[in-house]
């Protein structure tokens, strides 16, 4: 999917996620030490024509399968990176997931509540109270 620029300048997109492009957008989000819109671009890039701050070409390294390197936008002006980005999103948001998966886990149940506050052989400060609608807190007068 090319994406026309200014100045006769252009970027191409991949139009559809592959499973390595998923997987390092998702790993850049769940990672606070990685830029998650840098690496988000990146994993969409397929090629460009850009030119850097001072109007040199900027080569576009060929892209892995998982993209290109997050170093690759480090020349280029920041408002284009902006704009790649912004576009890679818009593509990415409306991507099924490549597996086929749905959100939902088939081998795990939902979790059960807990029920150990009601058997706990331990005292406890504060009083069991039966199931219901209660007050949230009651304060507690100690016993000497």
């Amino acid at each position: 999917m090319r994406l026309d620029l200014p100045d006769g300048e252009w970027v191409e997109l991949t139009p559809r996620l592959n499973h390595a492009q998923l997987r390092r957008i998702r790993r850049a989000a769940a990672d606070p030490e990685l830029d998650s819109f840098s690496e988000g671009t990146c994993a969409m890039i397929r090629g460009w024509l850009l030119h850097d701050v001072d109007g040199h070409l900027v080569e576009c390294p060929p892209p892995a399968v998982d993209g290109i390197a997050v170093e690759a936008l480090d020349n280029l002006p920041a408002e284009v990176v902006v704009r790649i980005g912004t576009r890679a999103l818009e593509i990415a948001g409306g991507q099924p997931d490549p597996k086929g998966s749905g959100a939902r886990s088939r081998s795990s149940s939902p979790a059960r509540g807990s029920k150990s506050h009601l058997n706990s052989g331990t005292p406890s400060s504060s009083p069991i109270m039966a199931a219901g609608r209660q007050p949230t807190s009651t304060p507690h007068r100690p016993t000497s």
